[in-house]
């Protein structure tokens, strides 16, 4: 597993992927790496070599589930110490970002993320996977990757969309109203996707498909 913000923290005989699993991996870690120098994301058990169950993991044994750690707020990573999203040192809002970038994931479609934080956005409650995130991806050609949004959309993609939107008005000096980062695609992220389309030579129809992702800055 490269190492550009990422590392292991379980036994790398259970971190094996299909090719385009591994890839978003890579691109999720590649983006965060570009936000800060640390900490970085910790991934964890995915599956053994040629498939089969892992212990007391049913589900990790086709490539495309990947464990991943909760965030620190103290710049530290969690295998320095382990934590519960009660913990005073647990970071919602970089957790939040995490799930946030797994939702734009353009490289291959997420299909689910299972967590036990309430407070986190575009995460499921199941069974058995309390802190940590467990997050599935789609097979590829099940699912468009780059999620398609637009007026009326909310959720965690919605709040990446945002976040990028926002590097892109910093960086070219763009003279729009900030945007909030809150998951609602309402009229402000609507008239920035607007004028982000209209100065990238896109369509402008106010709708983030692949080119208008592909045409946003990744970070600052």
């Amino acid at each position: 597993m490269p190492t550009t913000g990422l590392y292991g923290y379980k036994l790398e005989k259970y971190r094996f992927a299909i090719a385009q699993a591994a890839a978003a991996v890579e691109e999720v870690g590649r983006i965060w790496s570009l936000r800060r120098a640390s900490p970085r994301l910790g991934v964890g058990d995915i599956s053994q070599k040629g498939g089969g169950t892992i212990p007391d993991h049913g589900s990790h044994k086709l490539g495309r589930d990947i464990d991943m750690d909760m965030l620190r707020n103290d710049g530290t990573e969690t295998d320095s110490g382990r934590i519960t999203f009660q913990s005073p040192n647990y970071s919602l809002e970089l957790t939040q970002e995490l799930v946030d970038l797994w939702h734009a994931n353009g490289t291959l479609a997420l299909k689910v993320i299972f967590f036990n934080d309430p407070d986190i956005v575009g995460a499921n409650w199941e069974d058995n996977h309390d802190n940590h995130l467990h997050v599935r991806l789609f097979f590829p050609g099940e699912a468009r990757n780059y999620p398609l949004l637009q007026r009326g959309s909310r959720g965690a993609a919605v709040r990446e969309l945002q976040r990028r939107l926002g590097f892109w008005r910093w960086k070219n000096a763009i003279a729009i109203e900030e945007l909030a980062i809150d998951g609602d695609f309402g009229d402000r992220t609507d008239a920035a996707t607007r004028s982000l389309q209209t100065l990238a030579g896109l369509m402008v129809d106010g709708k983030a498909g692949d080119s208008t992702w592909r045409a946003l800055p990744v970070a600052l």
